[in-house]
């Protein structure tokens, strides 16, 4: 998982943003920053720029309802500086330096409560470059080095050096190594997303070693948040609804923090409504409601939700649609060519990555050309970054699942043919793709209820909901798309 997707996972795990005013949060944290920004050989200072060392200014910004500025330090003539940050809660920030007012460099902060910071790094080349040495950051470079072991392995299974019946062993190996960053770096953001990848490994397929990692950290406010969603469905499954309640209830009772109580609450109606419990769902609602509905955050959650509940629950037809495709070349008549390899899908064997140069031809896509086997329908925005990086995990997994029927359509939301065609042209296309503007012109934000992107539809073979998925996670969409495989419905 890259980088921004930890940090956005981090603060979804790390909080609730806001909750009850019968329960009001701490207000601050506080940490200290100190270190030393000096100037390499390829620095070129501006004309009005006579200062030496002295004069960087660094600022830390809330960018979520903001920006505000929670820090501001100036280098003296030795580069160094020195300061404390107060800060709201654990998490990711954004970093700014300047001299004479000229914007040098952005990146991200980690900041934790009883932890300290300290920065080295060298303009022009500071984003990027710089070091920070922090519990923190330190717990996310061993998390980011591992997410990069593990796409080497994803690369491997794409080329068919990983049997499909060995998935299940290697995603228990890597679920352990997970889980290792959890347990060797408590409390920091890379424990906690370490924690929710085990998981997610693990769920559906191992749920044994799941429910006794949940229950050995019982008593940790982020496994409990975990526990509620990943228990509870192991449970529900195995022993029923009430049981499955009762779990959550129990977690709900234990819990000491108001975030992890909020939490929890919304994980029983989210998972609720992935397992088509749509009454209990619209009862839990409620009961949210009475409960946190005073706040303007939990409240604009609740109404997205209930949209969901109502309109778009598994086991619903999709809404329907009728948009402009780009469709490679291999695809005809809404499936693919899966004998040949043509120029448009094969990946390049030096480097495991889609070919560029893909032909497209031009058709009009609806619902029924996606009728006859599972599809994954994606509305993204091919600028994000972490889209982008994940790409080779997305299509790794068409290459995988295309000989089991499972057909792929994205929807971006760019306007600019230039941008869509450069995504494909530098990436690599392999499933149709809707064309540039398509997206603006219909009416499914609203019919979707598109709030966040990127957001994923996996549909079965007459167009039914199976799961509505938000954010990057591609483990996520391998574990549904083999439970799809697992459970027949690739006719």
């Amino acid at each position: 998982m890259p980088l921004l997707l930890l940090f956005a996972l981090a603060v979804g795990l790390s909080g609730c943003g806001s909750c009850s005013r019968e329960e009001p949060q701490p207000t601050e944290d506080r940490t200290r920053i100190y270190g030393v920004i000096t100037l390499d050989d390829d620095f070129k200072p501006m004309p009005d720029d006579t200062l030496g060392l002295e004069g960087t200014r660094l600022l830390v910004l809330n960018l979520r309802g903001g920006p505000d500025t929670l820090f501001h330090a100036r280098t003296d003539t030795q580069g160094t500086f020195d300061g404390e940050v107060v800060f709201p809660r654990q998490g990711a920030y954004a970093l700014r330096l300047y001299r004479n007012e000229r914007r040098m460099a952005d990146t991200t902060l980690l900041l934790a409560p009883q932890d300290s910071v300290r920065i080295e790094g060298a303009l022009p080349r500071f984003s990027g470059a710089a070091r920070f040495h922090s519990d923190e950051s330190e717990a996310m470079r061993t998390l980011t080095r591992l997410e990069r072991q593990y796409n080497r392995v994803m690369q491997i299974a794409a080329s068919g050096g990983i049997a499909r019946d060995t998935i299940p062993q290697v995603l228990d190996n890597w679920s352990s190594i997970y889980w290792q960053v959890f347990e060797n770096w408590p409390g920091t953001i890379a424990s906690r997303i370490a924690a929710l990848e085990s998981m997610r490994m693990l769920e559906g397929r191992n749920d044994d070693l799941m429910m006794q990692r949940l229950r050995e950290y019982g008593d940790h406010e982020d496994i409990r948040q975990l526990a509620a969603r990943f228990g509870f469905m192991s449970i529900l499954q195995r022993e029923g609804l009430d049981a499955a309640i009762a779990w959550a209830d129990s977690l709900e009772a234990a819990s000491t923090a108001p975030e992890t109580r909020l939490r929890i609450s919304k994980n029983r109606i989210e998972v609720l409504y992935d397992s088509s419990r749509i009454d209990q769902a619209r009862a839990r609602i409620r009961d949210y409601e009475s409960r946190f509905g005073s706040d303007a955050e939990a409240d604009a959650w609740l109404s997205v939700m209930r949209y969901d509940v109502e309109q778009l629950a598994p086991g619903m037809p999709l809404p329907s649609f009728t948009l402009e495709v780009d469709v490679p070349a291999a695809e005809t008549g809404g499936a693919v060519d899966t004998e040949a390899q043509p120029e448009s899908v094969v990946q390049s064997e030096s480097e495991g990555q889609p070919e560029s140069g893909v032909r497209q031809d031009i058709r009009t896509m609806t619902l029924e050309d996606l009728r006859g086997g599972p599809a994954l329908i994606e509305v993204v925005s091919l600028a994000d970054r972490t889209y982008q990086a994940n790409y080779l995990q997305l299509y790794t997994l068409h290459l995988l699942y295309r000989q089991e029927n499972v057909q792929f359509l994205t929807i971006p939301v760019e306007r600019s043919p230039i941008a869509v065609r450069a995504f494909v042209e530098e990436r690599g296309q392999g499933w149709p793709v809707a064309k540039a503007g398509a997206y603006a012109e219909s009416d499914l934000e609203e019919r979707w209820n598109i709030y966040e992107m990127p957001v994923r539809f996996l549909i079965d073979s007459d167009g039914r909901i199976i799961r509505k998925l938000h954010g990057h996670n591609i483990n996520e969409l391998l574990v549904e798309l083999n439970n799809i495989i697992n459970d027949g419905d690739n006719s």
